[in-house]
């Protein structure tokens, strides 16, 4: 039988790549993609559809729609209440996150963050289904709206498990009918934020994945199955230089939030919404005082396809210098040792595509990925 194995390590960057060995014999079939600009809740959804932000939909988790926004009801006016000593902790945070997306009944991953009670009203959320399910994305099709409608029979893991029963899972379903496999593993992302990719634990988490793998091949190999096995992220991680405080900078205009502006702070990223004019001037003149990143030209939105209609996502975006994290931030209130989300033109922001056979077109970027999943189960189907 014929079997495709895909397999999703997130932030395996292509820099870790080329310094440890990691199935370079069974994979020969090796090379650098370049990232999608964004961070995970972009990357994926281009990963599964193949297309740009500006087609799929997805980029950040908020973005400006007072309108709708979901957290204009009685619990978050409830909250505000509280002390923010007690609001503002991580612990506090995640419970009201588990609350919230069970009361919206959203499939989709569900973070608050550090996003300001006092502001997440101006905001929506992007990600409020499953996107590892056919029918996620409204305007577009994604990997799994494809396999069932071509009727192939597939297996996917679940990414709210644990990896060690996610793998488990999956080695239970190798012998049955299954044609296409889809593994997502997102453990080594958090090990390199908290360690950066030089971290001393980097090594052995990759070794893990290494025997895993290589037990799959093995294990379809006694069965005589023959299979295609392609391992692929979705970006790198960029080490941490310093941290700069752009909040204050806002701040210092004199202008307010929700009168002149929306501001979303993301971990390397502003994004601003303009409610006048003169608003608009002041902070650009601000932000150009500022060495440590810069405004994101027509060209670069273009190029990086998030030049969405509307503004959906940001009217403005100012990008920081490769290891420059915002601290504070809506995202986190401290600097991570590694984070991602800067310019896809770094070496760090390189993802890695690794397989034991030759695509018909090399995945030169993330969203090339789609067309070599498509590949794959046509080819197992055959």
């Amino acid at each position: 039988m014929k079997k495709s194995i895909f397999i999703f390590i997130d932030a395996m960057g292509w820099e870790l790549m080329k310094k440890h060995d990691f199935l370079k014999k069974e994979m020969p079939i090796r090379n650098a993609s370049k990232m999608q600009f964004g961070y995970s809740s972009t990357a994926i959804p281009t990963i599964l559809t193949g297309k740009k932000p500006s087609e799929h939909g997805q980029f950040s988790y908020y973005y400006h729609d007072k309108n709708n926004s979901p957290f204009n009801n009685i619990w978050f006016k409830m909250l505000r209440l509280l002390p923010s000593s007690i609001t503002e902790r991580g612990r506090v945070r995640s419970y009201i996150s588990k609350l919230a997306k069970f009361f919206f009944g959203y499939t989709g991953y569900f973070q608050i963050y550090s996003m300001p009670l006092d502001r997440i009203t101006h905001f929506n959320y992007s990600e409020k289904k499953d996107l590892f399910q056919p029918g996620a994305f409204k305007e577009v099709d994604s990997i799994f709206d494809y396999l069932k409608e071509k009727g192939i029979n597939y297996f996917r893991t679940d990414w709210r498990k644990n990896e060690v029963d996610a793998f488990q899972n999956f080695k239970e379903t190798l012998t049955k009918p299954h044609q296409f496999y889809f593994l997502y593993f997102a453990e080594l992302d958090g090990v390199q934020h908290k360690e950066t990719k030089e971290g001393a634990s980097v090594p052995g988490r990759l070794e893990l994945y290494k025997e895993r793998i290589q037990e799959i091949m093995q294990t379809l190999d006694e069965q005589g199955d023959e299979y295609r096995i392609s391992v692929v992220s979705d970006h790198g991680m960029t080490t941490l230089t310093s941290e700069f405080d752009l909040k204050e900078v806002i701040d210092r205009t004199g202008l307010e939030f929700g009168r002149d502006y929306i501001s979303c702070f993301d971990s390397t990223m502003l994004r601003l919404w303009f409610l006048n004019l003169d608003a608009k001037k002041v902070i650009i003149k601000a932000l150009g005082d500022v060495k440590e990143g810069s405004i994101l030209s027509e060209e670069e939105l273009e190029r990086f396809g998030i030049d969405f209609e509307g503004q959906k996502y940001g009217e403005l975006f100012f990008l920081m210098k490769p290891g420059v994290q915002i601290v504070p931030s809506d995202m986190c209130k401290i600097s991570f040792p590694g984070m991602h989300g800067y310019t896809p033109d770094h070496k760090d922001s390189d993802a890695s595509f690794l397989a034991n056979f030759e695509p018909r077109k090399k995945p030169e970027w993330v969203g090339d990925f789609f067309n070599v999943m498509k590949e794959m189960a046509d080819w197992s189907k055959t």
